[in-house]
């Protein structure tokens, strides 16, 4: 919808047949989307599992952004992903691969830990358990619900949760970095289920620790694969070191809808110079304040296994927040009323730009609030804990304070008093 707004023809395919209802009546839909392809085309893969027909459109010379079967493999094989980490020096987690629900019970009975749960191919929401008790009651009812058990039990470690994404021209990173700090919870203080995400703060970052021990150690693979485009690792900090946990090498959300308010050239732009092999160069993004996303829902979201109410309308909202309003399970009716188009119920990201974070979050909390939705829900208490968890990423790449040597040689000279 932003380049479509922007001046560009624009056709969308939704190859997930839940969300075929999504932006009905605000984009060109195409069924056969090869169909429409010219020498001028770009082609954006918004998410994961299309590496093979990306991979192909590459091979007959289109121009395409985002997708590769690497990429599929690093954010859809877990126990892949964490591999290539360690071979490229990052520190990971001990974790272990099952393909059984009732040998990971077995496992954590065995070795009583606190664990986290992710599943291959995405299939499962993660999970954070807060006891060997909780994961096994788990892994117990997934074994009953017959799902298929092809997953990772992971360590928790303990620390400030971060992700570090980079833009990868097939070469080297562009500078700036950006990191993002995510809250995946449904409601205030972290209570309910998780999501995939329901708000976010993103910034530009100068070289610390956590980009030299984490990502930017994974540069020579991405050149040994090709890899073109944004990629984001999900990392915990603490006094030992930047733990790797998880691999996203596409755009992420919501943290590219907050990415968007910090650019600093249109979005076709970017978006071209990596479908188009041109030379990274420096990512044009603001270098001083933050972007914002805040994710507006209606239940059962963020349940998967029930297909949210369609039609709901979405009023209130004014020209202002166009810009700023990053649509989901959205679409116009013959009225031009926006609704509800079901799937999952996520209706928006609320996005904003600020000098400070509650100038950021409270632009979208302003959306959010304005918006007239039945039984919407979205969190309040987001800017104080990002405000919380900001001050700890600073005191955590504090640099040491350095003496310089004329001075330690007076120092080492000096009378002890």
């Amino acid at each position: 919808m932003r380049l479509k707004e922007d001046g560009h023809a624009v056709s969308v395919h939704i190859r997930n047949k839940k969300a075929r209802g999504d932006y009905d009546g605000l984009l060109n839909k195409a069924d056969n989307f090869e169909n429409r392809l010219t020498p001028d085309t770009v082609v954006i893969f918004d998410s994961c599992g299309g590496g093979k027909t990306a991979e192909r459109l590459r091979a007959q010379g289109h121009s395409v952004f985002g997708s590769s079967m690497f990429a599929d493999q690093l954010e859809l094989d877990r126990e892949l992903a964490l591999g290539l980490m360690s071979e490229a020096g990052i520190l990971v987690p001990p974790s272990q691969h099952f393909a059984s629900w009732s040998d990971g019970i077995a496992y954590v009975h065995d070795r009583p830990e606190r664990y986290v749960f992710k599943a291959d191919k995405n299939k499962l929401t993660s999970y954070v358990a807060s006891s060997p008790e909780d994961m096994m009651e788990f892994l117990r009812r997934q074994e009953t619900e017959g799902e298929t058990a092809q997953f990772e039990l992971q360590d928790f470690v303990k620390g400030l949760e971060i992700s570090t994404e980079g833009w990868f021209d097939g070469v080297s990173f562009a500078r700036p970095f950006n990191h993002t700090f995510e809250k995946k919870k449904l409601m205030n203080d972290d209570i309910g289920p998780s999501s995939g995400c329901v708000g976010n703060i993103v910034e530009a970052c100068p070289m610390c620790r956590i980009i030299e021990e984490g990502i930017l150690r994974f540069e020579g693979i991405l050149r040994y694969h090709g890899y073109v485009g944004c990629i984001d690792l999900n990392t915990i900090c603490n006094d030992d070191g930047v733990w790797g946990l998880e691999w996203t090498p596409r755009l992420g959300y919501d943290a590219f809808p907050a990415l968007m308010e910090m650019l600093t050239v249109p979005l076709a732009d970017v978006i071209t110079r990596y479908a188009r092999g041109g030379s990274g160069g420096d990512f044009p993004m603001n270098t001083t304040g933050f972007g914002a996303a805040l994710r507006v829902s209606i239940p059962p979201y963020p349940c998967e296994d029930v297909d949210a109410p369609r039609e709901v309308a979405i009023r209130g909202l004014v020209r202002a927040d166009r810009p700023h309003s990053y649509f989901y399970n959205v679409y116009l009716d013959g009225d031009g009323q926006l609704r509800s188009s079901g799937a999952w119920g996520a209706i928006a990201a609320f996005t904003g730009f600020g000098e400070t974070i509650p100038d950021a979050m409270g632009r979208c909390m302003e959306a959010a609030k304005r918006a007239e939705i039945r039984e919407k829900q979205y969190r309040t208490d987001l800017i104080g804990e990002f405000v919380e968890a900001h001050a700890k990423y600073k005191n955590y790449i504090k640099p040491e304070i350095s003496i310089p040597e004329a001075a330690m040689e007076a120092v080492a000279g000096a009378d002890p008093a």
